[in-house]
């Protein structure tokens, strides 16, 4: 399918050559390519399209890996013969702006507020073997105790990381994934800002919202982000101090942390 007539305003050293519909799926948040074939995200649409790109004039839809019609997947990630996805609630089923979502702290709201987790929405990663690229099959999934994972980074090797919101703390956290075995992906580690696990007690004072994130994302007022490298998780224990809507991560105090999976077991306690 080609557009009639794609409008571009300005171009340098860039030339369109191709189109898809990604199955008359519009909407999308992260592209992965691997053997040929494009791995796309989607908030909305309730999964991850298989786009097969290896005539770029003439890409095609071949495939749809769908979750829970509640939750969205809006992270994704290829390496080798495996594709990552996660799984999480979709906020915006709840909340009807963004503003509502991004604006204030969602401190204090339990997974079992949206349903029974694995029957109402779906909470978690699941692992894809795609050695037939246009037809992934899962093998593998890990749910976790909230609400499920916002956003993974793995780029091959034994671990992965990704945000999560699991019950009893504040707003995502930093978790740290074993691919040892791609059947059987299971949480080691866990990290947090000082304040943000309220079951253990503890307690803050920060305006607006605190995440943190394997992935250098957007960040809003009042809102903070931090991003671990490969072997490493890093924190800050500075107050937020964006004004405004930038597409990275914001310039904050940095601290290095090394794995530490005892972590899970203090949380869990």
């Amino acid at each position: 399918m080609t557009p009639s007539s794609p409008v571009v305003e300005s171009a340098r050293n860039v030339k369109f050559v191709g189109y898809c519909d990604q199955g008359g799926r519009p909407d999308g948040v992260q592209v992965m390519v691997n053997r040929g074939h494009a791995y796309v995200s989607h908030p909305f649409s309730a999964g991850a399209s298989v786009i097969d790109v290896r005539d770029p004039r003439q890409p095609k839809a071949v495939n749809f890996l769908p979750v829970h019609p509640r939750s969205w997947s809006l992270h994704l990630q290829t390496f080798d013969d495996l594709l990552l996805v996660v799984e999480e609630f979709n906020f915006y089923s709840v909340y009807n702006t963004e503003n509502s979502y991004y604006g204030s702290s969602i401190d204090g709201i339990h997974s079992s507020r949206f349903g029974k987790r694995g029957e109402d929405f779906s909470a978690g990663l699941r692992v894809y073997d795609i050695k037939d690229p246009a037809n992934p099959q899962p093998i593998g999934f890990m749910e976790v105790e909230g609400l499920g994972l916002h956003r993974v980074w793995w780029v091959g090797g034994r671990y992965a990381f990704a945000s999560a919101i699991l019950d009893g703390f504040s707003d995502h956290i930093l978790i740290s994934i074993d691919m040892q075995d791609p059947t059987k992906p299971r949480e080691v580690g866990r990290f947090w800002l000082p304040g943000m696990w309220r079951a253990g007690g503890e307690t803050a004072d920060w305006p607006g919202r605190v995440a943190t994130t394997p992935w250098c994302s957007a960040t809003r007022p009042g809102q903070s982000a931090v991003s671990p490298p490969a072997r490493h998780m890093q924190g800050s224990q500075k107050r937020p101090t964006s004004r405004g809507f930038v597409g990275s991560c914001i310039s904050i105090e940095i601290r290095m942390w090394s794995l530490k999976p005892s972590r899970i077991a203090e949380a869990k306690a």
